[in-house]
């Protein structure tokens, strides 16, 4: 309702009920909602709705609206984080959990053939100096190999790369170990003292008169070493992948050839030295461990070393770029 009215042609202020006279204030109409950025009187600012009529209206004012809503959709679209982004920052090698499984499955199909295919191992009959270079080759894996190779690596390679050999060393101890309780417990008899079907476990309580390195043929324990190595050198030097898993079929070879173990040992010995080394290598289990020792023994201040383990294998994964 206007505030004036209209006397003979004129417009009058309207008193008040009080009969008081409205002020220039009360009677000055509003200003119109300013545009463009310009500087708007709160004296004379709209009511509400007619702000937000104005805030609503024109393409202008939409980044006001929908950028959050852009800014969600772009960081939902996002990778999520790991659970621990620091833990998954020293895994430098997965688990190939495809290669067990086969290696695994053909140890299985190898056990119905194990005496046949012993046999025809044993009747390759190659000159003995071949026979000589196979049973120098089957020591790969082996201390006096591991022993060659950390003196090459600690003439040659950085301190981060020499850290590795902890992991080595590690993953051959715990992969030993493992192997020598699976020997005891499946207590598989050696193809020269019985066939592939004895087993002799030493939870049967059965006696036995042969000894424990005649009943210790499942797993190979030189086949896992050999798989250990091999996996060390794919992760550290991955050059020389090939080279470590044509090593660990010549160890394997070799076993059944000096008829120490059965093919599907010799398998199931590979799959085990992959896991193994798989799980100490790929995630520095062993520079991880001394880091640990070493800050809660001599001193807490340290910074780790695992993360520059880490960062200098990942840099020999990336090729070169091209001159």
């Amino acid at each position: 309702m206007d505030s004036r009215r209209l006397i003979h042609g004129r417009s009058e202020p309207k008193t008040s009920t009080s009969g008081r006279t409205p002020t220039d204030h009360e009677t000055k109409p509003r200003a119109p909602f300013p545009r463009n950025g310009a500087r708007c009187d709160l004296r004379a600012a709209p009511s509400p709705r007619r702000r937000s009529r104005h805030v609503l209206q024109g393409p202008a004012k939409m980044p006001t609206i929908a950028g959050p809503a852009i800014w969600s959709r772009n960081r939902m679209a996002r990778p999520l984080p790991t659970s621990n982004p620091s833990h998954e920052a020293l895994v430098v090698a997965r688990i190939p959990w495809r290669s067990i499984v086969i290696l695994l499955l053909i140890a299985v199909g190898a056990s119905f053939l194990d005496e046949l295919a012993s046999m025809a191992f044993r009747v390759f009959d190659p000159p003995s100096d071949v026979d000589q270079e196979l049973k120098a080759l089957q020591q790969f894996g082996q201390i006096g190999s591991l022993v060659i190779v950390a003196v090459i690596v600690c003439l040659l390679q950085p301190p981060a790369i020499r850290r590795t050999l902890l992991d080595l060393g590690l993953a051959t101890l715990l992969g030993t170990l493992l192997a020598n309780v699976l020997k005891t417990v499946v207590g598989r008899v050696r193809p020269p003292f019985g066939t592939p079907d004895e087993f002799h476990p030493i939870f049967s309580g059965e006696p036995s008169t042969m000894t424990w390195s005649q009943l210790a043929s499942m797993p190979s324990n030189h086949t896992m070493a050999a798989a250990v190595l091999a996996i060390w050198m794919s992760i550290v030097f991955p050059r020389l992948r090939w080279f470590g898993f044509i090593m660990v079929g010549i160890v394997g070879f070799s076993r059944i050839r000096f008829n120490n173990h059965w093919p599907s040992d010799v398998f199931v010995g590979a799959a085990l030295g992959i896991l193994i080394g798989s799980l100490i290598v790929g995630r520095l289990v062993g520079t991880r461990l001394l880091d640990i020792l070493w800050r809660s023994l001599v001193d807490r201040d340290a910074s780790p070393a695992a993360p520059d383990v880490a960062a200098a294998i990942r840099e020999r994964r990336v090729p070169a770029p091209s001159e």
